[in-house]
């Protein structure tokens, strides 16, 4: 093993020649998916998972990470320590910016190492280059700019691809580099459990010629693992798998693995489409200069990649292709719990594990038209030009998915901007709700989701002995009628909060069941499309009902806020609302 890691670190592995390559890799990675990464927040799970993380004191972060592995969380319990020291650290370093600059270091490590490794098992020229390229802007998942899978997933894959390094490396004869393969194989499942099936066939790989003996060893192995896995899974009961019949799991999974590669390798070309239909003069621009970026590049990167003997070439393509199809179904049978039928939003990340596959699929096609037309210059350089804007087109689709994720974040510094307004004189045991319908939903990332209850205690630190910390809470605007919710939710004059309350949107299911005196209630409601506070409540009998008063504003309490308030409330942007409509009813997504 430790000859391995002196191979990975020398400068004889990464020779001058190979200096542009992995620059423009890096360069990629951060122009794709963190160009944008200074307007970016925190989105959904993040309040919850990264926001308490940060807020919390190290004890508790210790707590917390212990806690995950006492109790195998969700099966995953590295997942729930990188969520935990990942963004408690970059905040102590630097805050939210530092800990998207952590998410780009293995982003990046993570396209790097699939680059060096494709280069060390084949001798094809081209589609070390082209893959990786197609797996910095893999379509298929647009999570990347999320940091709960930035952080959490993107960590599992970093560990899955150390892994097949070692397998596959030189020092792989020597039975303890071996051993330390299966041992990182084991930690990427106990942070993200969708990439381990794509290890079975490590030993396909053209460096690793196994045979019937070291086929049995490895399969064994990895058996080996995954019973021990789902012993513990078990025995921690953890309801994902103790809920699953038999038949359920058989006809999801057939489904996932039969329908799952088709959907991963649609959205190559689909996003083409989505592009160009909606295609602007600005992105037309951004086409045009990155697709003479990437002629430039990948003319120079293949222009001496010719191999004389064609037959071989074409051997070794057709080989990749089969490894990549077959990486490409392994990604999914552990993808039950989500639809694959799913290509935007959070649930996008059902196609994570396949991002290896397809960008060796796709990678063959175009490595395949290469050869071919090698000899014929022009055709060969039209072939570039189209590969060109095949990255081009995905490139301005990562772009576009980063101002997604910055328009999301501009609705939650609005509205929460809009709150804090109307609402400054909350308090310990202060329930904010908003009835709001017109509160955007987000085609990529959704602004205000579950965890929205989270964010006043994740921008405040309020005291410690307080048992009810003020929470915001969005009444479900999904009933029958507008006013439905209040006979949900309010009884004898008083709010009754629970998860089985179908007044309110979201409600922790660890919440404990809560009656709430209506003095300490504040409303906010949508008004000719801004958020006005109520001052009462007319119930259904035509009796009123007096909320927390206005006027107790003057006597509004200052709490020590956290490092992400400045985050989500600029110093720039003041705490008072405007004349003109707020952005978050006016959604431009």
């Amino acid at each position: 093993m430790f000859n391995t890691i002196k191979e990975l670190g020398s400068l004889k592995y990464i020779k001058s020649r190979e200096i542009i390559p992995y620059s423009f890799i890096i360069f990629l990675t951060w122009i794709s998916r963190f160009l944008l990464s200074n307007s970016l927040g925190l989105y959904e799970d993040d309040w919850h998972f990264s926001g308490n993380a940060i807020t919390n004191t190290f004890a508790q972060n210790i707590d917390r990470i212990s806690s995950a592995l006492f109790t195998f969380w969700q099966g995953r319990p590295l997942h729930m320590t990188f969520l935990t020291f990942i963004p408690f650290l970059g905040a102590k370093l630097g805050g939210i910016t530092t800990i998207y600059l952590i998410g780009f270091s293995i982003l990046s490590v993570n396209a790097c190492l699939w680059y060096s490794l494709l280069k060390k098992i084949t001798q094809q020229p081209y589609l070390p280059i082209i893959s990786t390229l197609l797996f910095c802007l893999y379509p298929a998942d647009t999570t990347f700019n999320y940091l709960q899978h930035l952080i959490g997933l993107q960590t599992s894959l970093l560990l899955f691809l150390i892994a097949f390094h070692l397998f596959v490396s030189e020092a792989s004869k020597n039975n303890l580099t071996k051993i330390f393969s299966y041992v990182f194989l084991t930690l990427s499942l106990l942070t993200y459990e969708s990439l381990f099936p794509l290890f079975l066939i490590a030993p396909l790989l053209p460096k690793n010629r196994s045979n019937k003996k070291q086929w049995f060893y490895h399969i064994f192995i990895l058996v080996f693992i995954l019973v021990i896995y789902f012993s513990l899974r078990k025995l921690a009961g953890e309801q994902r798998v103790n809920e699953l019949t038999l038949i359920e799991l058989i006809q999801k999974l057939g489904y996932q693995v039969i329908v799952g590669p088709f959907i991963s390798l649609k959205t190559f070309f689909l996003r083409l489409i989505e592009v160009i239909a909606t295609l602007k003069m600005q992105e037309l621009a951004i086409l045009i200069i990155s697709a003479s970026v990437f002629f430039i590049v990948i003319h120079y990167l293949v222009k001496n990649g010719y191999q004389k003997d064609n037959q071989k070439a074409y051997s070794e393509i057709f080989k990749f292709l089969v490894i990549g199809i077959l990486m490409t179904v392994l990604a999914y049978p552990s993808e039950f719990l989500l639809s694959v039928d799913m290509v935007d939003g959070r649930a996008s990340r059902v196609h994570f594990a396949a991002a290896l596959g397809t960008t060796i699929i796709v990678g063959c096609l175009w490595s395949m038209f290469l050869v071919k037309t090698h000899h014929q210059k022009q055709w060969n350089r039209l072939i570039i030009l189209l590969l060109s804007i095949h990255l081009s087109l995905l490139f301005t689709f990562a772009l576009n998915i980063q101002s997604y994720y910055k328009l999301s974040w501009q609705y939650q510094q609005a509205f929460w901007s809009d709150v804090l307004k109307l609402a400054p004189d909350f308090e310990e045991r202060t329930v904010i709700l908003v009835q709001a319908p017109s509160l955007p939903w987000g085609k990529q990332i959704n602004p205000f989701d579950w965890s929205v209850p989270s964010v006043l205690e994740s921008i405040y630190q309020f005291p410690k002995n307080w048992k009810f910390k003020p929470r915001l809470y969005v009444i479900n605007p999904d009933l029958d009628n507008p006013n439905q919710w209040k006979s949900e939710m309010i009884k004898n004059q008083q709010f009754f909060l629970s998860g089985n309350n179908r007044g309110l949107r979201y409600y922790y299911a660890w919440e404990p069941e809560r009656i709430v005196k209506a003095q300490d209630v504040i409303l906010l409601i949508e008004k000719n499309k801004k958020l006005v506070r109520k001052p009462e409540i007319t119930l259904a009998d035509g009796h009123s009902l007096l909320l927390k008063q206005d006027n107790q504003r003057n006597l509004a309490k200052t709490y020590p806020k956290s490092i992400i308030f400045d985050r989500l409330i600029p110093s720039s942007q003041p705490l008072e609302t405007t004349s003109h409509t707020p952005i978050y009813f006016d959604p431009q997504q």
